[in-house]
């Protein structure tokens, strides 16, 4: 899967369309609010996180645009023995390449929470990804892919509201984004 995002993040593919940190931190913020809206006891929490996050993505530095995703987590791959797709690209832009590989972690973490009630159940998977996609990209990406998992973790608090399986997991990946920015 690493090796699959990295060839279309090589692959100069143009677009018009751009997504930066400023946008992706927009986004959050607009998902935030509803939390606190729906979830009023938490909402100091919520926007201690949401300041935190517009913190940590403040730190990023300014990345190498290409070609992304910008949507993809493990429902995006298709495996066909051993070959994959990458599907749905409605929302293919310009933009940070870790926005992709935090956005695929992210998910598996969530995964790991919301399915085994442990975010570290599926690590294993998470570190294959990342030990591959940082030998292919290299180390310069790393505070941005870790950046892109924590906001994507965030965004999943949003997401627990909007679907009522995941709704058991709010408080548990509200908790697991203080203590990954150290602010639990």
């Amino acid at each position: 899967i690493a090796e699959a995002i990295h060839k279309l993040h090589r692959a100069n593919l143009t677009t018009e369309r751009t997504h930066t940190m400023a946008d992706e931190l927009r986004i959050l913020r607009e998902c935030m609010e509803k939390v606190s809206v729906s979830r009023p006891e938490l909402a100091s929490r919520v926007s201690r996180l949401m300041t935190a996050c517009e913190r940590l993505g403040a730190s990023v530095p300014e990345p190498q645009p290409c070609g992304i995703h910008r949507d993809f987590y493990p429902a995006q791959v298709i495996v066909d023995d051993a070959r994959l797709w990458l599907i749905d690209f409605d929302l293919f832009c310009l933009g940070d390449p870790g926005l992709d590989a935090g956005n695929f972690l992210g998910h598996v973490t969530e995964q790991a929470l919301r399915e085994h009630g442990n975010a570290g159940a599926l690590r294993d998977v998470e570190k294959a990804l990342e030990d591959k996609y940082f030998e292919l990209h290299g180390e310069q990406v790393r505070a941005a892919v870790l950046t892109y998992t924590i906001l994507t973790l965030a965004r999943h608090i949003y997401l627990s509201r909007q679907f009522p399986e995941r709704a058991h997991t709010t408080v548990d990946l509200l908790r697991l984004c203080e203590r990954r920015l150290g602010i639990a």
